[in-house]
């Protein structure tokens, strides 16, 4: 398949690149049927001349009575999920994913704020459609679609339902609530062309591989692994198979992936399973193919990352935010990791620093096709984000003479000592990642001190305190005396809620 570079502009579209894989390669698996799902039966997939067709009749059937409307998504990694999000698209709507952990009521609330005309819901979730009924939102089955794959594959007979390539790159695409670390969800309205530019990112950063098949654990309602389902999809055509992280130890064997799109705690799972095994058990545990695990959504420890490369399993790590689609930047594959680093921007983007200190760190700001509409409904939060066609994105760091990016904290966790040196917590946690006993760790500032909160494996570890201390001096010694934690502290229990940026999984 040629590059997206070689495709003129008018077909250059989510519709029309779906199309192009029907037409290039429309026999090859595009999605992967689960048979620990499908009462264990032998795995099959949907092709890619499947997914176009069954897309199409969506495409048609939600145009007739939602043609730019909201509509909502509501359940578990499927098939089904990802191709109602495709019709969604596809049909000039914009999509609008909900967490699945939410109360009938707290997803209600999440639909009514993005105006959501209706809502597809899976199985799991049905008792669900009371609720949203009542508040006036028309439920739609997952099992719909479901149906509409088997309508396109009935008797071995394709029914073809063509899709409409040309849609403007400023239609609204999906809707994704942030992370709310700042305080209430906002609602993220994402463009078409916003989606395309981190498709052009990923057929750029991630080598093609024949046949390649990808692994995503990670919640679609989560900007990053939809995005990259998204542009993997139709940038490289591959087949992908959806699970979730509690499975991902089993299907890794058993789907022999080429590439895993992974949070840093799936890496560090996959890695404290294969820091003692052999080249032969690594290549048994792995299944054999695995060409790259791409990180992102949080910080990952440089220590981590080493580690996995040097057991074969390359870990890339990536940077973005919803507001961007999601993808600010991604480090290469093709030219060789830069450890520590998230890569540098990708091609149609731009980050800088905002008044950087002495050494070079400061906010880094964002401008490129990547960034958001605005806030749903929000032009206030809008305008403190983005201002003037630039994205203050919170997050400090660094560009190093060839434009690699370095994250080293988050502008609201900054430790400004009363010397005026600046600490950011989340190096100085990260570096106690690779301590096995070590449970969780928080950094702060305390009484002009900077202080360590430690969570230990006691049970497993009797001696953990003790380690701990030696391992605090040698940390100390590593690091500038300003950076030092002065004050240790040993929690008894973690808290039911998270409150911690490096958490051991």
């Amino acid at each position: 398949m040629s590059r997206l570079s070689d495709i003129p502009g008018e077909t250059f579209s989510i519709p029309g690149l779906i199309k192009r894989n029907h037409e290039l390669r429309g026999d090859a698996p595009a999605l992967l049927l689960d048979g620990a799902e499908a009462g264990g039966a032998v795995s099959q997939a949907i092709t890619h001349s499947e997914l176009y067709h069954a897309v199409g009749l969506l495409c048609d059937l939600l145009s007739q009575k939602f043609h730019g409307a909201h509509i909502g998504i509501l359940g578990e990694n499927s098939n089904e999920w990802f191709l109602a999000f495709l019709g969604i698209l596809c049909s000039s709507s914009a999509a609008v994913p909900v967490e699945i952990e939410l109360s009938a009521e707290e997803a209600a609330g999440r639909l009514l704020r993005a105006d959501c005309e209706a809502v597809f819901l899976s199985e799991d979730y049905r008792d669900y459609g009371e609720v949203f009924a009542a508040h006036g939102i028309e439920v739609l089955p997952l099992t719909l679609v479901k149906d509409m794959i088997t309508a396109v594959t009935k008797d071995g007979k394709k029914t073809e339902h063509d899709l409409r390539c040309q849609i403007p790159s400023d239609t609204p695409a999906a809707i994704l609530f942030t992370s709310g670390t700042s305080g209430e969800p906002k609602a993220a309205v994402l463009s078409h062309k916003g989606l395309l530019s981190n498709v052009r990112a990923i057929d750029e950063r991630i080598p093609r591989i024949p046949g390649v098949l990808i692994l995503v654990p990670l919640p679609l309602y989560h900007a990053f692994p939809l995005s990259a389902s998204l542009g993997a999809l139709l940038a490289h055509a591959p087949a992908i198979c959806f699970t979730s992280v509690r499975r991902i130890l089993r299907e890794m064997p058993r789907r022999k992936p080429h590439y895993i799109v992974a949070v840093p705690a799936v890496v560090e799972l996959i890695y404290e399973n294969v820091k003692d095994l052999s080249e032969a058990q690594i290549k048994e545990f792995s299944g054999g193919r695995v060409a790259g695990v791409i990180s992102g959504g949080a910080y990952l420890a440089p220590a981590i990352q080493e580690g996995m490369c040097g057991k074969g399993l390359p870990v890339v790590q990536g940077y973005g935010m919803t507001e961007c689609s999601p993808i600010i930047a991604v480090d290469e594959l093709k030219t060789g990791i830069h450890t520590g680093s998230v890569g540098r921007a990708i091609g149609d983007c731009t980050v800088s620093v905002s008044c950087p200190d002495e050494n070079g760190v400061g906010e880094l700001t964002v401008r490129g096709d990547n960034l958001m509409a605005g806030y749903y409904r929000d032009p206030e939060a809008t305008a403190q984000t983005i201002r003037d066609g630039v994205l203050y994105t919170g997050d400090l760091g660094y560009l190093d003479e060839n434009g690699y990016i370095y994250l080293t904290g988050r502008k609201k966790d900054l430790i400004i000592l009363s010397n005026g040196k600046n600490v950011s917590p989340e190096e100085l946690e990260g570096m106690f990642a690779t301590f096995p006993y070590i449970r969780a760790v928080r950094v702060y500032e305390e009484d002009g001190r900077i202080t360590g909160e430690f969570y230990l494996n006691k049970e497993q570890w009797p001696d953990a305190e003790e380690r701990l201390k030696k391992d605090v001096l040698s940390v100390n010694r590593s690091l500038p005396k300003y950076k030092n934690i002065v004050s240790v502290k040993i929690g008894s229990a973690l808290p039911g809620k998270k409150l911690f940026r490096w958490e051991r999984q």
